[in-house]
């Protein structure tokens, strides 16, 4: 993957993010669903990888060095997820995270040459965490 992020194939990471209220002998409340998108392009003319980040549009990360861009990918920050004034003390909620490489789009004569992009299909399980406001 990385080699082809250098060939200039451009890679986006998804992030999905759910809050829900957790409640007893009744049905969760979802408070948020989110999806944040993370896209990786590297021009090989001015030897530079450039972030895009869907929480932070107009905020791109531009570094000529390959370590700081994926780290840029990898990395969610400043997210708000819900308003504090929705959520009530004292209750329990729970907030799921996963990570989805999204599927590479080829033109069709290279799914051919190309087959072994299929491999890129990778996903993370659920990260949950459990607290109280």
């Amino acid at each position: 993957m990385n080699q082809a992020i250098e060939n200039g194939i451009p890679t986006t990471f998804s992030f999905f993010v759910t809050l829900d209220r957790m409640r007893n002998f009744w049905f969760d409340s979802e408070l948020a669903d989110i999806t944040v998108t993370h896209t990786i392009k590297y021009n090989n003319l001015k030897k530079e990888f450039t972030v895009t980040r869907s929480e932070a549009p107009g905020n791109p990360v531009v570094t000529h060095v390959f370590a700081e861009a994926r780290k840029a990918m990898a990395e969610v920050n400043s997210l708000k997820v819900c308003e504090l004034k929705e959520l009530v003390k004292g209750c329990p909620y729970q907030i799921n995270v996963k990570a989805q490489l999204e599927k590479v789009k080829l033109p069709l004569y290279l799914h051919y040459v190309f087959f072994f992009v299929s491999l890129w299909d990778f996903e993370t399980d659920w990260y949950t965490i459990d607290f109280y406001y």
